[in-house]
């Protein structure tokens, strides 16, 4: 933890630029127009909920010898990852002839994806997800 002093008058103040998921620990003490200082109160701690991670960057996609294989970006910002670790990834593949993509395939904290048995002559769509407690 580190002390940063704000000085306000006003009942009330708002922080910004607090990182999901941090925690940051408050006190107050109060001055008068005298100048006469009142002892601060009792640390008091609060941690905001992580939120649901950030969407994703498009992955990218490579030839191989036996398909695609797809690959992502590991998010490392508080503001990517919404305040908490990743807990993993779900690839969701969409042929082209297809209304509705097939069920996600959870790949864990894998950064990358194999698609083998692709069907020749056909374009495919790959959307990647991440996740985390929230």
């Amino acid at each position: 933890f580190s002390d940063a002093i704000t000085i306000y008058t006003g009942s009330s103040i708002q922080v910004f630029g607090l990182l999901r998921g941090a925690p940051y620990r408050f006190r107050v003490s109060a001055r008068n127009d005298a100048g006469l200082t009142s002892a601060p109160t009792n640390w008091f701690t609060f941690s905001s909920e992580p939120a649901v991670p950030r969407t994703l960057p498009a992955p990218s996609v490579a030839a191989s010898d036996a398909g695609l294989l797809v690959s992502w970006a590991l998010p490392v910002s508080n503001e990517g990852t919404g305040g908490s670790p990743i807990t993993g990834f779900v690839v969701i593949v969409r042929r082209e002839d297809e209304a509705v993509p097939s069920v996600g395939i959870n790949v864990g904290l894998l950064t990358s994806y194999s698609a083998l048995s692709l069907t020749a002559n056909y374009r495919y769509a790959f959307a990647v997800t991440a996740s985390n407690i929230a």
